[in-house]
């Protein structure tokens, strides 16, 4: 449920920076868009947190954190 909810805040901060005609206004959904991609990174850390203990949950945590450093690079 937070992946989605922080997906779909996303979206809108996506759609408002998209939208607007102001550089306030976009720097608000940039924002916005923050607070969006913040739940679902927390909630994959806790997820392989639970999930995984010892070398194997570090080297599936490097994983998860080689994709959200490279993934913005990407885009």
């Amino acid at each position: 449920r937070i992946l989605f909810t922080g997906i779909v805040i996303y979206f809108l901060g996506s759609l408002l920076c998209f939208t607007t005609q102001s550089f306030e206004w976009f720097l608000i959904g940039r924002f916005i868009q923050g607070v969006g991609v913040s739940g679902p990174y927390v909630a994959s850390i806790s997820i392989v947190r639970d999930k995984y203990s010892g070398a194997q949950m570090a080297r599936i945590m490097s994983l998860i954190m080689m994709v959200f450093m490279v993934a913005p690079a990407i885009a």
